[in-house]
């Protein structure tokens, strides 16, 4: 039988606003088709919060490249992610609806992943401040 290697996953977080102003966009978008890129060709697996802005480039271009992603949504369904949340369906390979808002979809996303990368000048919410508090109560 042949021995199964479950591939690492990264977890990308980081504002989904957008960003201030041009230079920033084109900073954003060069940033996150490199990150995107590197984490396809290595073969992991992308996690995000099914969100728009940082995250969702990066999730794309990761798609561009033959990479894969899964998108843990604060909703609990198709309908409430799209209207409520008003966030994109299109963004990731797969969809996991919590129902579990924002902050519960947070911690969901720190405890799935092997590591986290958050881009500078583009914090997230309380997504670092999670997973900062969600990994020191793992030790």
């Amino acid at each position: 039988m042949r021995e199964v290697h479950p591939k690492p996953k990264i977890g990308v977080m980081g504002s989904s606003g957008k960003a201030p102003n041009e230079s920033e966009a084109q900073r954003l978008a060069s940033l996150s088709e490199r990150l995107g890129q590197a984490i396809a060709e290595r073969d992991c697996v992308l996690v995000t919060g099914a969100t728009t802005g940082f995250p969702d480039i990066v999730s794309r271009a990761a798609r561009r490249h033959g990479g894969s992603s899964i998108g843990v949504s604060p909703a609990s369904s198709k309908e409430e992610h799209v209207t409520r949340y008003a966030l994109p369906e299109d963004g990731v390979d797969v969809i996991i609806y919590t129902g579990f808002g924002l902050k519960g979809r947070n911690v969901i996303n720190v405890r799935s992943f092997f590591n986290v990368i958050s881009l500078e000048n583009f914090p997230a919410t309380g997504d670092i401040h999670v997973a900062v508090k969600v990994r020191e109560e793992d030790e």
